[in-house]
């Protein structure tokens, strides 16, 4: 399971650094998937059939670095180089307003933009979905010829109940910018898995501690969203969210009777009405900069027990959504400067931050508001309000 993060997270986000001594990389170049071994199956409606395979892949080498990897048709290089521009010194209170370039008092950009990137969750999706509102704006973006890409924490299958009401297509960008995925289809074009001694060790500490581990799996080579790794009782929450999504879930008892384990994307884990924040502190502590840790408070809540859900969530270094957000960009030929994003919280930092016009979310995590060159309304007006801004070079 998967959310953004709400407007006042409670762990933070470590952020790894180049080591002097890698992990090996391994290749999955023809990598046999062995059938899966027996298992609980957690499904509410029917088989869905998945897309194609896996064009391009990244291995993770536990460092950020990144490696060249051939996967079935395609090869691709996937640059570990990523740093947040300054920004703007000054905080706007008001939504809808620019935040103040430092040197000249004023908003410096007036260019409408060529690609507009948006968040789901806190962003664009309301408890009512997408608004009529909103998705005016995008269809109104569209027909001035600018692109629309939607960049979640979620996984592919559960972002469809964005992605179908705008007739998304082309690529999304999904596992906070671990997969990037043809909207319409699901069809994996890139990834970037994490290391399986990562994995492993995550895993581990996890389990220690009594959690339910989920493993996000590249499923349409996988086979399925995710493993479920423990027997114990998974949270009332974590099952409305699977059932909310039609999520395909396999349970097993231990992480060695998961037998895709190369496809593993993101690990982690759900509490609810706990931080889990003593929990990312040790395995940073294990495992340091050959690991990207992420812990929060989600901004979507149990509709069964009203709890507020915590997250916990590992990827290699490597994963950002502005990583795979430049990298759309520049197969198009859009500079920085003429790319829009739109979000709310600490997963979105890289892509406000770096966009050349950045917006934050009325409700915005303050780390977002910092980096953004605008703040616009909250979920439901706020998305449409600054797409009709951009457009208006406003």
């Amino acid at each position: 399971m998967t959310t953004t993060s709400s407007s006042s997270p409670v762990a933070v986000v470590h952020r790894a650094r180049p080591v002097a001594a890698p992990l090996r990389c391994q290749s999955v170049r023809n990598q046999r998937i062995s059938p899966s071994r027996p298992s609980r199956v957690f499904r509410s409606k029917g088989p869905r059939a998945w897309p194609r395979i896996v064009r391009r892949s990244l291995v993770g080498t536990g460092t950020g670095t990144g490696t060249e990897v051939e996967v079935s048709s395609g090869t691709v290089v996937m640059p570990s180089n990523r740093t947040t521009r300054p920004r703007r010194s000054g905080v706007a209170d008001p939504v809808c307003s620019d935040v103040p370039d430092a040197a000249s008092g004023r908003s410096k950009h007036t260019m409408k933009p060529s690609l507009i990137a948006i968040d789901l969750d806190g962003t664009l999706l309301t408890r009512g979905g997408v608004t009529d509102t909103d998705r005016a704006a995008i269809d109104a973006a569209r027909d001035a010829g600018v692109m629309v890409v939607i960049a979640t924490g979620r996984s592919w299958s559960e972002s469809l109940e964005a992605l179908q009401p705008i007739e998304a297509t082309g690529p999304m960008i999904a596992a906070g910018g671990a997969l990037l995925h043809e909207a319409a289809t699901g069809e994996t074009l890139e990834r970037s898995v994490i290391h399986p001694e990562v994995a492993v060790a995550v895993t581990t500490e996890l389990r220690r501690h009594g959690h339910v581990v989920h493993l996000l799996q590249d499923a349409p080579q996988a086979g399925c969203d995710y493993w479920m790794i423990g027997r114990d009782t998974v949270s009332e929450a974590t099952r409305w969210w699977f059932e909310r999504h039609d999520v395909n879930a396999r349970w097993v008892e231990h992480l060695a009777d998961v037998p895709t384990l190369a496809h593993t994307v993101r690990v982690g884990t759900t509490a609810v009405g706990s931080a889990l924040g003593h929990v990312v502190e040790e395995i940073q502590a294990a495992l340091g900069d050959r690991v990207l840790l992420q812990a929060w408070e989600a901004v979507v809540e149990s509709e069964v027990s009203g709890d507020r859900i915590h997250l916990l969530e590992a990827f290699d270094p490597a994963v950002d959504k502005w990583t795979m957000l430049e990298r759309i960009a520049g197969r198009r030929g859009v500079g920085r400067e003429a790319v829009a994003a739109i979000g709310d919280g600490l997963n979105d930092v890289g892509m406000v931050g770096n966009a050349g016009i950045g917006v934050a979310m009325e409700n915005a995590d303050p780390r977002v508001i910092a980096v953004a060159d605008r703040r616009t309304g909250p979920p439901g007006t706020g998305v449409g309000d600054a797409i009709r801004r951009l457009l208006e070079h406003d």
